[in-house]
């Protein structure tokens, strides 16, 4: 489910992606883990923070400039003619959208599970910064995808009560609910 939140956010903007690694082990850092697999470490980040009374994480998106900038609207030749420093502030408040989007999928698609959560706003992450950064839970397992000629980073980490209902089927779900619509509460 959560993979496929993040395909989904990265083909909206038309890039696709292609899953190429998997950690078997909690890594060090998503940096680590790219290196461990030759996969060029990711020097651009975003992570969402979210907590609710049953669960809690954070979701972790992290990618090169190239890749980012493919998904970006309106990055053609004004975008190209900024400074270094600039395009790294714009990509990086871009990349943490694409980690919000990312998460709401995920949300959406928990609705089924009775599992309600508050999400915090997007902290952008350095490449320096992702070498610091690891997972709370033992169980959080990376992914990588290939695509737009590099490779996309991912992780979510969750901790949670451990009475989580995994029948979807039931508890009024998500099912009717299609992305994009507004659901009034």
């Amino acid at each position: 489910m959560s993979c496929d939140a993040v395909v989904a956010t990265f083909a909206a903007y038309g890039l696709a992606l292609t899953q190429t690694a998997r950690a078997t082990a909690k890594p060090r850092s998503i940096a680590a883990f790219a290196q461990d697999t030759g996969i060029e470490p990711p020097t651009l980040g975003a992570m969402v923070s979210f907590a609710g009374p049953r669960v809690r994480g954070d979701l972790l998106l992290a990618s090169s400039m190239d890749v980012v900038t493919q998904t970006r609207p309106g990055s053609g030749k004004r975008f190209s003619k900024l400074q270094t420093a600039a395009k790294l502030v714009m990509m990086r408040d871009w990349m943490g959208e694409l980690a919000n989007q990312a998460l709401g999928r995920v949300k959406s698609a928990l609705l089924g599970l009775n599992l309600a959560f508050e999400t915090r706003s997007p902290i952008p992450l350095s490449a320096e910064a992702m070498t610091l950064v690891t997972p709370k839970s033992p169980d959080t397992r990376p992914v990588f995808f290939r695509g737009g000629g590099g490779d996309v980073g991912f992780w979510l980490d969750v901790l949670h009560d451990g009475e989580i209902d995994t029948d979807v089927g039931t508890g009024g779900g998500s099912g009717n609910i299609k992305e994009g619509k507004l659901v009034l509460f």
